[in-house]
């Protein structure tokens, strides 16, 4: 079994790429681009419309702006226990990956992962919409890669 380390600045690392990186095309293009757009409208409304009620609106709108642009830098300083560290025991085996972290062991069959990724720091085994295991390369064995690169062209 290979031990697998995150520390808090490599899930905060993984929580940023993932945040403009993963997702439908529409999502990834409304978080790159949709706080900039917010905060445009927002000074567009203060300084060019007449209305003092969309003015006054406009300072609500160039703060929501700014923080939407600045979520994946604000969260991890919200939320810090989605961020803390944790080790865990990985070994791969033909039919199922094995997972152990201190006395609990989860075994979880192939066919049970919807889709494995990998991009240029970790593989992404995502189970459901909303649960993935990052396993950096750095921390795996060379056939333990190779097990994952198949595991990609399988699913």
């Amino acid at each position: 079994m290979s031990t697998i380390t995150l520390t808090k600045a490599e899930r905060i690392s993984i929580y940023r790429n993932n945040y403009y990186k993963v997702g439908k095309p529409y999502l990834k293009i409304m978080r790159r681009f949709g706080g900039l757009f917010i905060i445009a409208l927002s000074l567009y409304n203060y300084y060019f419309v007449e209305s003092s009620f969309i003015q006054s609106l406009s300072g609500f709108t160039l703060v929501f702006g700014i923080y939407y642009t600045l979520k994946p830098i604000i969260i991890p300083f919200l939320k810090p226990r989605l961020f803390e560290g944790y080790t865990f025991q990985f070994q791969i085996t033909p039919d199922k990956i094995i997972l152990q972290e201190d006395d609990a062991v989860s075994e979880l069959e192939h066919q049970f992962f919807k889709s494995v990724q990998q991009n240029e720091t970790h593989y992404a085994l995502r189970t459901s919409k909303n649960e993935v295991l990052h396993l950096p390369k750095a921390q795996i064995t060379s056939q333990e890669a190779s097990q994952l690169n198949n595991l990609i062209t399988t699913y």
